[in-house]
């Protein structure tokens, strides 16, 4: 995943994605005058929040997580991935040595359908839940194979 990338930050000066368009993992998909957004868009687009940002190091003891932290501006962001094909996962995160401060923000990739996908028809079936999680304490489950991205302020 993506957080592999994020959590060796001082050993990849720079990840691309060869595949742009109408290939596996491609980013869009284009027939005649028609494009579409591919869930891997989404998953590039929702790991944006780490740009400019210090990575921290993210400890997980689930085999079934990928994780990856940075943060900007007192502001965290956690990428975490469930990679279990067979059950929803519940994460729990707590941040060494400081505290989260208010409301986090959660970008949800993924209904535990593993077979869903973008098309012609239906462009927007797999698209980013964005919700809000009042006094955020850490906690949430991820759907069998969803990706997350959470931002919450921290002390």
């Amino acid at each position: 995943t993506l957080n592999t990338f994020n959590n060796h930050f001082d050993k990849i000066l720079l990840a691309t994605i060869e595949q742009f368009c109408n290939c596996d993992q491609s980013l869009f998909l284009a027939e005649g005058d028609r494009c579409i957004c591919t869930p891997t868009y989404h998953v590039f687009d929702m790991y944006q929040c780490h740009q400019n940002g210090e990575t921290i190091r993210s400890l997980c003891n689930s085999g079934k997580l990928s994780v990856s932290a940075s943060v900007k501006d007192g502001v965290l962001t956690a990428t975490v991935v469930n990679l279990s094909a067979v059950e929803d996962v519940q994460v729990h995160m707590e941040p060494l040595g400081g505290s989260f401060a208010g409301d986090a923000k959660v970008k949800l990739l993924g209904d535990g359908d593993l077979k869903a996908h973008n098309t012609f028809e239906n462009p927007n079936r797999l698209v980013p839940v964005e919700s809000t999680v009042q006094n955020f304490d850490g906690t949430l489950t991820l759907p069998k194979g969803a990706v997350a991205a959470i931002t919450v302020p921290v002390t």
